[in-house]
């Protein structure tokens, strides 16, 4: 998927830099998570991230990043974010979430389709990677589409008080 702030700072500052992990554990406006599979608790392959978040519009962006070649394909990273979905419709109120995937990530894009999101847009040859311009694909899921992929999932409400 395409980076946010936090993802471009991790990969020029390093992981463990102070402005990396004040972005993780101080932000008002995102909540990341780690993405840790069950059989290996202990051992995080990747996070899963909803970033400016603004409650008021009910409006967050998704970032989803598996870090090892093994996690790759794997599903970790969809359900994952499925987990995140569900639980920024449910506790945050979220109506709308967006997320980029850059046009030569098949998977991301795949795994944001799998998880319910539309393509909504192109920004054609807004990012330069190996020499070449490459665009960014706009995705985005509303609330009735969360409903729906977590009806499909059996998945569990998540908020504090009774399902709506």
């Amino acid at each position: 998927m395409v980076g946010s702030e936090l993802l471009y700072r991790c990969r020029h500052l390093g992981p463990y830099h102070p402005d990396v992990a004040r972005e993780i554990l101080a932000s008002p406006t995102s909540l990341t998570l780690f993405v840790e599979p069950l059989a290996r608790p202990g051992h995080p392959v990747g996070f899963v991230r909803l970033f400016d978040i603004r409650l008021t519009d009910g409006i967050a962006f998704l970032e989803t990043v598996v870090t090892t070649g093994e996690s790759l394909r794997r599903g970790w990273g969809v359900e994952a974010s499925r987990l995140l979905l569900a639980y920024g419709c449910d506790v945050l109120g979220l109506q709308r979430v967006e997320a980029k995937a850059y046009g030569y990530n098949v998977l991301s894009a795949n795994a944001l389709r799998r998880n319910g999101f539309e393509q909504e847009g192109v920004l054609r040859g807004a990012h330069r990677h190996q020499g070449r311009r490459w665009d960014i694909l706009v995705f985005a899921i509303l609330a009735e589409g969360m409903r729906a992929q977590r009806a499909r999932e059996s998945y569990p409400f998540f908020g504090y008080w009774p399902a709506p």
